[in-house]
Formats: structure tokens, C-alpha cells, sequence
């Protein structure tokens, strides 16, 4: 099913991040974890991958410790993750479902049908509805699937490599862009190391996703008690 594959790689490419741009930092938005808290999640790079998904889930793939800021990881990953849900769920609409929804909803969609959760929005209450989002990746998919036709994973992803030398990072308004400053590397690292990695995420979104509470959820969640990078480069700076 490689080619198959390639062309959902990219459906989902253009869906999450129509530039495809692999060093984005999405917006950051909150979303429940599994002990029912929130907790503020960022999607990174051309597939969205969440960054509490991203360790755990190089690791599965074979790519312990990858950055997540290089292309060819980025697409080994996702294919890694799109290949196991398609062993589960055996359709792509159903990947696209796991993918955006979780695979709770995923589960309830194989047993039920898809129109059972495509009402369900996505957790940070933006964004499209789960059926409008399977019906646009499916819509890509068709037509990427003609594209791809004579191409295979190795060839795309060393493609995605390629063209991504020497990258500029980019980041939203209110992300942090990576610098050769080293105090700015050095506090990076220092908030890295005070923020809890406890949770273990086996899907994009937990199994509860798309449940009332959940959907419920809004962004712009802060934590009185949160460590911001100027917290630490105030700290540095006074030590200093």
C-alpha cells in the first residue's frame, strides 16, 4: 500500500498545514490529558504532530531522541502512525478519524459508521466538524492518489529531506522562535526540564475525545503556577 500511503501523507499534509511548512509551530490550544486536567498542547510541523505525542512516538518508530525539526523524522513518524491505525481500523477514512478525533472515536466510527461521530468537533472547539475533516483529507486523497501512483515512501520522504535544507524556523506570533543565543538555549532548556513529561499519549487526542465535557474545553487555559521563557531569562539575567 505504499502508494496508497504516500498519498494520504499528503492529504494530511495539506489538510493540517496547507504550506507544508515542517518547521511550523502551530497555535498553542489546551485540551484535556487522561487524568481529566487541562493541559496546553502545540501542534508542530507539517503533520500537526502534538509535542507530548512526538518522543514517545519516534520511539515507536524506531527514531528515539529524533527532533522533531527534521523533515525526514516528521514524515517517518507519520507514516509509522497512519500505517498502524490502517492495520487497525482497515480504511483510510477511519486513519483520518484516529488522526483528528482520536481512536475513541475511531472505535465508535468502525462499529457504528463514520456518521456517528461526524458531528463531533475537535477538542479546542475551532476547526471543522470530525465529518467535514474526513470528507476534506478523503477529497485530497482521490486526487493525490493519482499523483502517487509510481512513487514510493523512501522516494517521498528523501524528497521531503531534500527540500528542506538548511530550513528558517517559523513559529506563530506568540511562539518562541529557536536562536544560537545561548542564555535563550540555556532557559529553553531549563523550562524543558521543570515541565512535568508524565503523560503518555497514544493518539493525537485521548480515547475520550469528542465527548460533551471534552469538546467543551476552550483555549487560552493558563495555569496560575505556569514557567514562562521570561520567567527564566529574568532569573538568568538577575543571577548573572
Amino acid at each position: 500500500m505504499s502508494q496508497e500511503l504516500v498519498a494520504f501523507m499528503e492529504s494530511i499534509k495539506e489538510q493540517e498545514n496547507a504550506g507544508g511548512n515542517y518547521l511550523l509551530k502551530h497555535e498553542p490550544t489546551t485540551m484535556l490529558g487522561y487524568d481529566g486536567q487541562p493541559m496546553q498542547v502545540q501542534a508542530l510541523g507539517a503533520y500537526g504532530i502534538l509535542d507530548v505525542n512526538w518522543d514517545k512516538w519516534a520511539e515507536q518508530a524506531g527514531y528515539k531522541g529524533a527532533d522533531w525539526r527534521i523533515p525526514e523524522m516528521q514524515d517517518i513518524v507519520a507514516a509509522y502512525k497512519f500505517t498502524e491505525y490502517f492495520n487497525k481500523y482497515g480504511s483510510w477514512d477511519l486513519v483520518a478519524v484516529a488522526w483528528y478525533a482520536g481512536p475513541g472515536a475511531a472505535n465508535k466510527a468502525k462499529g457504528l459508521g463514520i456518521e456517528s461521530v461526524s458531528g463531533i468537533g475537535n477538542l479546542e472547539s475551532f476547526g471543522p466538524a470530525v465529518g467535514d475533516y474526513v470528507t476534506s483529507v478523503m477529497e485530497k486523497y482521490s486526487d493525490n492518489l493519482e499523483s502517487a501512483s509510481n512513487e514510493t515512501v523512501d522516494s517521498y520522504i528523501s524528497q521531503s529531506e531534500q527540500q528542506s535544507i538548511e530550513p528558517i524556523m517559523q513559529t506563530q506570533d506568540d511562539g518562541m522562535t529557536p536562536t544560537t543565543d545561548p542564555i535563550q538555549k540555556y532557559a529553553a532548556q531549563l523550562i524543558s526540564s521543570l515541565v512535568p513529561r508524565n503523560l503518555e499519549f497514544e493518539a493525537q487526542v485521548p480515547d475520550k475525545a469528542g465527548s460533551e465535557k471534552v469538546a467543551q474545553v476552550k483555549t487560552g487555559v493558563n495555569r496560575e503556577d505556569d514557567i514562562t521563557m521570561q520567567d527564566v531569562l529574568d532569573a538568568i539575567e538577575w543571577n548573572l
